[in-house]
């Protein structure tokens, strides 16, 4: 496991941690090259791409069920990797729910446009669900090489 800031402890991969936990999308394209099971995959080339911003314009959401309730305090998020910057989140919110219908907003802002490894970080709170909402992203659209959950740890 890896650091995503002081106090938190990286999620190596969810189905690492929380053995079986899945992930869920809305406003996903349907190929299997760049499906949702991308973003979670512990593979850095394949990605996740939300649908054609013509087709379905941003905000696109990516849900994280992490099988029970756990203790989190941070996501990462690796953009894709293939040297194309389409769909580059540039600005998110970070949503947590208990039981996946009542969601509360832990994190907001706005990431560079590049390649580069993102984070945000929150209070540690209690959640079943970690849903990371893109609200811009480069052409209109998002994608995601890798979205991993970050648990509250000693630092």
């Amino acid at each position: 496991m890896g650091r995503a800031a002081t106090g938190l402890i990286l999620v190596a991969g969810l189905s690492q941690l929380w053995g079986g936990g899945t992930a869920d999308a809305t406003d996903s394209a349907t190929t299997a090259a760049v499906g949702l099971a991308n973003a979670i995959d512990g593979d850095p080339q394949t990605f996740w791409h939300s649908a054609a911003a013509a087709r379905k314009p941003l905000p696109a959401t990516l849900t994280l069920d992490l099988g029970s309730s756990q203790q989190v305090a941070g996501l990462t998020y690796l953009p894709r990797q293939d040297r194309a910057i389409p769909g580059f989140i540039t600005g998110y919110n970070v949503l947590v729910s208990v039981d996946g219908t009542d969601f509360t907003t832990v994190a907001t802002g706005t990431w560079l446009p590049d390649a580069k490894l993102k984070a945000a970080s929150w209070p540690a709170v209690t959640a079943r669900y970690v849903r990371r909402e893109a609200t811009s992203g480069v052409n209109g659209v998002a994608s995601a090489a890798e979205v991993n959950v970050a648990s509250a740890g000693t630092g």
